[in-house]
Formats: structure tokens, sequence, C-alpha cells
């Protein structure tokens, strides 16, 4: 028996359009999803500090961005600097081109909440690295020895306290952003499996304690791969991550219940075009494929004209 869930989205305002300015951080997952605006045109900002699943170093991250905070917590790994409070993906030959491309990325990012209609947040783990001299929770570990961590599950009270004032800030600095939760589906199976789901149950504990404080949304992609889906062909052979199949059925569930029919309507227009932009011809110098080029970039220009809003 396939389980189909049965939920509705009611957005404050309009749903999800072409031209409005959406902002994703957190895991990976906000990466694929943010692939996904991206390629059916939408105005996007995703994960600009890099992938980060844990949700105190996500919290400090807007916080610092807004209150325009330029110190960073930066360490040296042979020739290469990284921050403490970023992923691998951000690094840099030098702590002073580091401290101003980190600092660069948090004023954009600051410029984009403050224009965002949509923020969606992806919680990946409530385990968490500890710093044994930072006395923090850093974003990523950067290959260092184990011994320099404490590696616990995070209290959930500590995190609601966080993100209480992170929402209350963010509310503050833009009244009309929607902020949508989500948990990631991936599964940390090098945490363990039983303690993997402990992770993913504070997560849980953590949103709806917010969700009695805030106004918050919540969109249930860990649900739609792990009860929808329930099936390991739609993961990759890793066994942890959502394969395509799965990223593309995730979409659609949030295009379906996030997104006007118009909208949706024209995501497909989209995805159309990009398909006869991307073709591959088996003779690329014929007359016949330059003909279709040709065609291609006319209705592409012609479909942006009547689309101004969609971003190519």
């Amino acid at each position: 028996m396939k389980l189909k869930l049965d939920f509705e989205f009611q957005l404050n305002s309009s749903k999800i359009q072409h031209g409005d300015q959406v902002v994703l951080i957190g895991s990976c997952f906000s990466n694929e999803m943010g692939l996904l605006f991206d390629n059916n045109g939408f105005k996007i900002n995703s994960n600009p500090f890099g992938a980060i699943f844990h949700p105190v170093p996500l919290a400090n991250l807007i916080l610092d961005s807004i209150n325009q905070n330029q110190e960073n917590t930066i360490i040296q790994r042979k020739d290469l600097y990284f921050s403490w409070n970023a992923a691998g993906t951000i690094f840099q030959y030098s702590e002073a081109a580091l401290n101003s491309r980190l600092n660069e990325i948090k004023t954009q990012f600051k410029q984009d909440l403050l224009e965002a209609k949509f923020l969606f947040i992806t919680l990946g783990s409530a385990i968490g690295y500890v710093h044994n001299q930072l006395n923090g929770i850093v974003a990523n570990c950067h290959k260092l020895p184990s011994n320099t961590f404490v590696k616990s599950l995070t209290n959930v009270d500590s995190m609601v306290e966080i993100w209480s004032e992170t929402l209350i800030q963010l509310k503050a600095f833009n009244p009309n952003l929607q902020v949508i939760f989500t948990v990631s589906p991936i599964r940390h199976i090098k945490d363990g499996l039983i303690e993997n789901n402990r992770s993913k149950a504070r997560l849980f504990e953590l949103i709806e304690k917010l969700s009695t404080k805030f106004s918050l949304h919540y969109f249930p992609s860990y649900e739609i791969v792990l009860d929808e889906l329930r099936d390991y062909r739609f993961f990759k052979s890793d066994g942890m991550h959502p394969n395509q199949m799965a990223i593309q059925y995730v979409w659609e569930r949030l295009t379906e219940t996030m997104m006007s029919a118009e909208t949706q309507k024209l995501c497909q227009e989209i995805v159309q075009l990009r398909q006869m932009e991307n073709h591959q011809s088996l003779y690329p110098q014929s007359a016949e494929h330059q003909e279709f080029l040709l065609k291609t970039k006319e209705k592409i220009q012609q479909f942006l004209v009547n689309n101004p809003s969609v971003i190519w």
C-alpha cells in the first residue's frame, strides 16, 4: 500500500511566484532544492556558507549576518584557511582573504534576507561537535582530530533559546519574511541509526516548540521521502541520500502545495525550454541543428520578454 501524505500548506500571503526572493540554508538537501528553484527560474540564494547541518551554527550565521558581525573564527590546516562557522567549501589560501570573503558573503546574505519573501531552513542533525577551546558548536570539523571536539546530542531547550532570538530578530529585520522549516531526509548513518533517529526527533521537537511561539511553517520533506516513498530505490547506493527521483518528487510536492497553478505551468515551460537549450545533437555542425539552436534562442528570448520576472 502506498501512503500519501495529506497536508495543506497555508502561507500567510500569496504563494511563491517568479520574482520573489527565495533564500535556502541548511543541510545539503537545501542545495538540491536550491538547484531546482534556480533551474525553474527563481531568484534565489542557496547555502552561501555551504551545507550546514546543525541548528545552532545556522542560527549564529543568520544573527551574524543581519547584525554584520565581522569577527570570524578562522583556522589554518596546512596551506588552507577555514572558518569554524562555515562549511569546507568556503576556504582561502590566507587568513585575510578568507576574512574578506566571509564578510562579503554576510553582506550579500543580509541583503537577500532583507528582500526575501521566503526563507527555507533545512535542519539535518542535532548531534553537535563542541570545540574544546571555543566552547561552542562548530559548523564543520574541517578534518581536525576528533579529540579537538566533544560530540553530543544537543539539548532541545538550548536550541529553542537561540532560535527564538533568531526569529525575533528576523521578524524585526524583515517583517514580511515567511519562514519555512523542514527536516532533511538524509540519514546520518555514520552516527548510528538509533542515534540518527534520536537526533531527528530533537529537530522535530525544536520546530514544534518554535511553532507554538512564532508564526512559521513546516514542510514535510522528511515524511515525504521516508513515509510516502519509503523505498530504498529512492536512495543513492549509500542508503543515506535521496536520489534524483526522490528529490524531483519532493520538488513536485513543494510546487503543488506552495505555488499557484499559473506558476507551476510557467515552471513546466521553463523546464521544456532548458531541455531544448541543453539538447546534445549527434551532428552539432549540421544545418538542421544550427537552425534548431537559432529557433530555441528566439523562443527563450521571447519567453523572457513575456515573463520578465523569470531568472535565466
